[in-house]
C-alpha cells in the first residue's frame, strides 16, 4: 500500500522496472528507483501497469516467480 516501506515493495518495483520498463526514479543502491518505498512513482506505475495499488502476498509471490523465470531465460 502507499507509503509502505518493505522488502516486498522491492519485488514489486523490480517487476515494474524489468517487465514494464517503468522509470521509478533514481533512489536505491543502484540509483534505479528500487528502494523498497511505495511512493508516488511506484504507486503511479503500479496503477498504470497492474491496475491497483494494494497487493496481496499471493501477488508478490507471483511477481517473484515471474522475475525468476525472466532471470532463468537470460542464463
Amino acid at each position: 500500500a502507499y507509503r509502505t516501506c518493505h522488502e516486498d515493495v522491492k519485488i514489486l518495483q523490480t517487476y515494474l522496472a524489468k517487465v514494464f520498463k517503468e522509470d521509478l526514479g533514481h533512489t536505491g543502491s543502484n540509483q534505479d528507483g528500487i528502494d523498497g518505498m511505495f511512493g508516488t512513482k511506484t504507486n503511479r506505475a503500479a496503477k498504470k501497469q497492474l491496475g491497483k495499488s494494494v497487493f496481496t502476498q499471493q501477488d508478490i509471490k507471483g511477481m517473484q516467480t515471474a522475475l525468476k523465470m525472466i532471470q532463468h531465460k537470460k542464463q
